[in-house]
């Protein structure tokens, strides 16, 4: 009985701690799709856009807002946005497009309309909503108005009386969103840095552990209690000098150079493989020897197989750290066509406001590199990070 108890009181924890987890991710899709910019609305958006999405991706983002106003006159002209439009109390409407119009610019549909109000009580609705299409025919016709320089469509309304109550004019207003920055630039500048840095890395660290994991002498321990030591000093004391070279070999903002730079946690793979390594022991190298590897023999067929998950647990965090660095990338990269989505998600914070929307579908598309590699590499992570080994 008591052991139930304990088991489902760590189901409990643990589905807490995974909605706990889950949240946030949940809150940015939630904003990702709401209209403006609000971090705290309702959970479920009740009129889903795409915005968003488009400026995050770095397309032309064209939308339509409700819009009314209220009658002071017998007839209120107003522009929507690709157009003016001249409405009366009495439902007549005309329209006038822009000299030019762009297809890519225009909306789908038009919406005119009369709303009929008692205070904040509504009375009637009349609304006409009109398909749009760039094309060239003389004429409008089935609800459709065909779009052409100079040319003027109109049409009434179907009403009833409007003696009673103040009218509205109720209309969509037009507005185009061109993305504000280089976003899918930013996405490919950190895979390139990511990737680089994960190749390189195994490539360097790879003879380095190799070699350390083959000595046991005084010098094996001084060389991995200096390992450890580098290990856990703060990479962010390294800025100053690192600004410095990157400077005076002419290395700012260059991607390359955060390249390099970033091997400085390549300490962490050697330490990592290294372990990895010493799980193969002395006994099978020695019958390798005797069948005649030699060194790349040996590694081929011996220690690759034998720590292949190692190599893809370097491989990832490699990738993770590079993709998340921020301090070196904010340090030597200054211009918007070579940041890195890390040093790209502080642009939608400024002094006037946060663009929350925009941050949200951002955020979800700098995650997903991750969660891909993650989900395509799961089956090939270790059990236990570092294999057991006994002197």
């Amino acid at each position: 009985m008591l052991r139930r108890i304990n088991a489902l009181w760590v189901h409990l924890l643990l589905c807490g701690f995974i909605l706990l987890v889950l949240s946030p991710l949940v809150t940015l899709i939630s904003v990702s799709f709401r209209q403006g910019n609000f971090a705290v609305d309702d959970w479920i958006p009740k009129q889903p856009t795409l915005e968003h999405w488009y400026v995050a991706l770095g397309q032309k983002y064209v939308g339509v807002i409700e819009r009314e106003l209220r009658f002071k006159k017998s007839t209120i002209v107003f522009d929507n946005g690709f157009g003016e439009v001249k409405l009366s109390r009495r439902g007549k409407w005309l329209f006038t497009p822009i000299s030019e119009p762009e297809a890519t610019y225009l909306p789908k549909r038009l919406k005119i309309g009369l709303v009929v109000k008692t205070g904040e009580t509504l009375l009637a609705r009349y609304i006409q909503i009109l398909e749009m299409v760039a094309e060239m025919p003389d004429r409008m016709q089935n609800g459709v108005i065909y779009i052409i320089p100079n040319m003027v469509a109109e049409g009434e309304l179907l009403i009833g009386d409007l003696s009673k109550g103040d009218i509205h004019a109720i209309f969509d207003e037009l507005y185009v969103r061109e993305p504000e920055y280089k976003i899918v630039n930013w996405i490919i500048n950190s895979l390139l840095v990511s990737v680089a840095t994960a190749v390189i890395s195994i490539l360097i660290a790879t003879p380095a552990a190799l070699e350390l994991s083959q000595i046991h002498s005084h010098r094996h321990r001084s060389l991995s209690t200096m390992l450890r030591g580098v290990l856990f000093f703060p990479s962010v004391l390294y800025l100053p000098v690192l600004f410095v070279i990157a400077r005076t070999v002419g290395g700012l903002n260059n991607l390359w150079t955060l390249v390099i730079f970033n091997l400085t946690m390549v300490i962490f793979s050697v330490w990592l493989l290294k372990y990895a390594f010493r799980s193969v022991s002395l006994k099978m190298r020695q019958m390798a020897i005797v069948d005649g590897a030699g060194l790349w023999g040996q590694f081929r067929y011996l220690y690759l197989p034998i720590c292949a998950r190692a190599f893809v647990m370097v491989a990832l965090c490699s990738f993770i750290a590079s993709i998340n660095e921020y301090p070196l990338a904010s340090v030597l990269l200054t211009e918007p066509d070579v940041f890195t989505m890390s040093i790209g998600a502080t642009q939608f914070i400024n002094d006037e406001h946060i663009q929350w929307g925009d941050f949200a579908a951002f955020a979800l598309l700098y995650s997903l590199p991750v969660v891909i590699l993650m989900l395509l590499l799961v089956r090939y992570l270790p059990d236990i990070l570092i294999p057991k080994y006994h002197e």
